[in-house]
């Protein structure tokens, strides 16, 4: 069989199996959603996973059409990737204006300092996207204000403007999150430029050095969706000792991410031999991942 004649038996077997599956996926309706979505990703899709994009576009109403598991449309795999683009971060970060950030960062200092209390040394700020971190200034004795700095909404608006469009310049070549001041008496300052760990310690990864160690990824594209903010995908960016292409798990609530197959092709043979061999756990509403987990991790 085809990939797309494995992954239309899979539909059906689904259908016919499990009562909530009333139906199979909606047909893709726009022609260019595929070519849009190699655009954004910046690679172009496996053929066979382009193939199915382009001919199945999702649940209108989530039933778990893919083995009690949810069939992604082509809108919420963008709004995936919308989320996720916080957590991908240039691996060698650059500053690629430095005059440029000198000069924002004087007129935030300049926005800032005109509502910190006259008889200040040292005080610290930190702000960007949903922060504001207003802390009490330290008096020349080395003690503290008695309350933060006290910023008007409108004030703290306009920095955070500011604060943004230093951002969108920044952020293809350094991917920061918030911006940390420490502003001196004497008119010097400090400013570091703090990212988010895209890291995550507690996740393991199978086999070793086949999936980047990262805690989300824009190369790793869902297709299908557990209901619980994990996902069976492609992997267009594995590690070192990874295929372009590969199927993986992964996903906040997966403390293991691994590899299914080598390609879709592949995982959907293992999905296959699974309802043709051992259907019993699917049908009695098993979750997916844990099956795949225990055929390739371990319990």
């Amino acid at each position: 069989m085809t990939p797309a004649e494995k992954l239309r038996r899979i539909f059906d077997w689904t259908q016919e199996v499990l009562d909530h599956v009333t139906d199979t996926p909606a047909a893709q309706a726009d022609p260019a959603a595929v070519a849009a979505l190699e655009a954004r990703l910046g690679v172009p899709l496996p053929d066979a996973v382009a193939e199915a994009l382009r001919t199945w576009d999702g649940e209108p109403d989530p039933m778990g059409c893919f083995l009690g598991h949810e069939w992604m449309s082509m809108v919420k795999i963008n709004r995936h990737l919308d989320d996720v683009k916080q957590f991908d971060k240039p691996e060698n970060p650059t500053v690629p204006d430095e005059a440029a950030a000198e000069a924002a960062f004087d007129e935030i200092a300049q926005g800032f300092l005109t509502h910190v209390p006259a008889g200040w040394a040292e005080v610290k700020f930190g702000i960007g996207p949903g922060v504001m971190k207003l802390g009490a200034p330290k008096l020349p004795d080395g003690s503290f204000a008695g309350k933060a700095v006290d910023l008007p909404r409108e004030a703290g608006d306009a920095l955070m403007a500011r604060v943004r469009a230093l951002m969108a310049a920044e952020n293809a070549a350094y991917g920061w999150d918030e911006l940390e001041f420490t502003f001196h008496a004497d008119g010097t300052r400090e400013v570091t430029r703090k990212r988010y760990d895209n890291l995550h310690k507690y996740q393991r990864y199978h086999p070793e050095g086949a999936i980047r160690d990262k805690y989300m990824h824009l190369k790793w594209l869902p297709l299908v969706h557990d209901g619980g903010g994990n996902y069976i995908g492609v992997d267009l960016d594995p590690g070192p000792n990874g295929t372009v292409g590969q199927v993986i798990v992964f996903g906040p609530g997966e403390d293991d991410h691994f590899v299914i197959a080598p390609d879709w092709d592949g995982a959907l043979d293992h999905f296959l031999g699974r309802i043709e061999s051992d259907s019993g756990p699917i049908r009695e509403g098993a979750h997916l991942h844990d099956l795949i987990r225990e055929a390739f991790v371990g319990g």
